[in-house]
């Protein structure tokens, strides 16, 4: 029985020791981007396999560019549109507005980066 409780304590010590040891990886901020993980700046993460960004928010307004799935952007704006019956959110990011169905918006550009990995 002393065996038996002097092993069960050496696991929980060794747990414990391991658990609480300090890990040598270091957090690693984007330079090149010092908007990543600004208050109040929002990040755009197309969804979509391909999507179009229009030159005013709305479908029938002409096609300025596209962008694919996994690209992030900054959002610039938004605004709220009228279509058929319903409201739709549009984003404005630097290539057009893009409609809120193509894509997801985060709080900052490493929360967007994280669901980019997730995307299949």
């Amino acid at each position: 029985m002393k065996k038996n409780f002097l092993f069960c304590a050496f696991i929980f010590v060794s747990v414990i020791f391991i658990s609480c040891s300090k890990k040598n990886e270091k957090i690693q901020f984007d330079s090149l981007e010092p908007m990543a993980i600004e208050p109040g700046i929002e990040w755009l993460l197309v969804t979509s396999p391909y999507t179009a960004c229009h030159k005013e928010a709305g479908y029938e307004n002409p096609v300025e560019s596209y962008l694919r799935r996994g690209e992030i952007r900054v959002v610039e704006g938004s605004s709220t549109v009228k279509i058929d019956d319903n409201y739709e959110k549009w984003f404005f990011v630097k290539e057009g507005w893009i409609p809120e169905n193509c894509a997801r918006i985060f709080s900052n550009k490493l929360r967007a980066q994280t669901a980019k990995s997730e995307l299949r």
